[in-house]
């Protein structure tokens, strides 16, 4: 089962700067808060329906069955973390850096040279 919900106007290819800049817009306003909406009515579906709940966690097995999940995050890296404001912290009892996490996150240089711009020529003379 897929949910879509329409946050840009129709016709707009996806991944272009005017689906970006509707986002912001009272349109991807309401399409953001139409999903929550979704998404908060299936959860509460599936809470007062554990036969359901049940029933799409089996066919979510049947689905995956074989499939090995690989994190895009390679070994030795750990995810973008950023930390919480003070008042957070101390409202929610949590204390930074959660465990396994490195902070200050340490600097990535990149080691790699730049692409070229095209095959060295001679100077128009």
């Amino acid at each position: 089962m897929t949910a879509l919900v329409t946050t840009f106007p129709a016709g707009l290819p996806n991944h272009n700067w005017t689906v970006t800049a509707t986002a912001g817009s009272s349109i991807g306003h309401q399409g953001m808060l139409s999903a929550a909406r979704y998404l908060a009515a299936t959860a509460i579906d599936l809470v007062q329906q554990p036969d359901l709940l049940g029933a799409l966690q089996q066919e979510f097995k049947e689905r995956t069955a074989g499939v090995e999940w690989a994190s895009l995050i390679a070994d030795g890296q750990q995810p973008p973390v950023y930390e919480p404001p003070a008042d957070f912290l101390a409202a929610t009892g949590m204390h930074w850096p959660p465990p396994g996490i490195r902070w200050p996150v340490p600097e990535v240089v990149a080691a790699e040279q730049l692409g070229t711009t095209g095959p060295n020529l001679p100077p128009v003379s």
